[in-house]
């Protein structure tokens, strides 16, 4: 993976992760940027597409996936994350094992080595 890529892509979602961590005071802070909220997250968006292959939603994802985090499918399927699932998977960045448990069907989340070496990257 090209790094100074990886590196753009994860200064653009550092900078939407810190809008978001701010919320409504971020009106006050840039209310220019507030109002162009959305565009902005469809252009970081396209941005991780083109260069990581996967969507700002999936790194959030993967930012919460860890050896003993366990998902419901259902829960997945219903919020629209399992497609982000799939994305991480087939680019090589998570492990996915399916689970019975009783009635639910379960999935653990395992990232892999470049899994972590995206994670460092998102993680302050």
């Amino acid at each position: 993976m090209n790094t100074i890529k990886l590196f753009t892509c994860t200064a653009v979602i550092f900078v939407f992760m810190n809008f978001r961590a701010f919320g409504t005071e971020t009106t006050q802070v840039a209310p220019r940027v507030q109002d162009n909220l959305g565009n902005i997250v469809a252009s970081i968006d396209k941005k991780c597409r083109d260069e990581i292959g996967v969507s700002i939603l999936a790194l959030g994802i993967l930012s919460e996936a860890k050896p003993g985090s366990f998902f419901l499918v259902d829960s997945l399927n219903s919020s629209g994350r399992m497609s982000a699932v799939t994305q991480l998977e087939k680019r090589g960045f998570l492990q996915v094992l399916h689970v019975k448990s009783g009635h639910e069907e379960m999935v653990q989340l395992i990232p892999t080595e470049q899994g972590h070496q995206l994670i460092k990257f998102l993680t302050p």
